[in-house]
């Protein structure tokens, strides 16, 4: 099937418009997978909420997590990570 120059415009126009958005998901879900599946680990009963709250953070985001894998998992991704502590020593000098 041969795309017509209309349909052809409509693909660069949404390949053009992605800002990105979605990078630090793809490399953090593409990274946990690999790295289960090289450990031969079993997905987890909360990996996949997990790996959702990636969908609406970015290399520019703070992550603050206690949770160990989700903390793994976003600096994989480039995404800066803070343990709890860490946010209460920042809170408790500003005080």
């Amino acid at each position: 099937m041969r795309m017509g120059p209309s349909a052809l415009d409509l693909v660069g126009a949404i390949h053009d418009s992605y800002n990105g958005s979605i990078d630090a998901f793809v490399d953090g879900f593409s990274w946990r997978v690999m790295t289960d599946h090289g450990r031969g680990r079993t997905p987890g009963r909360n990996d996949a909420l997990d790996l959702a709250h990636m969908l609406y953070l970015s290399r520019d985001s703070v992550l603050v997590t206690g949770d160990k894998t989700m903390a793994e998992t976003a600096s994989a991704a480039g995404v800066k990570v803070l343990a709890p502590d860490a946010l209460k020593a920042v809170g408790a000098g500003l005080e």
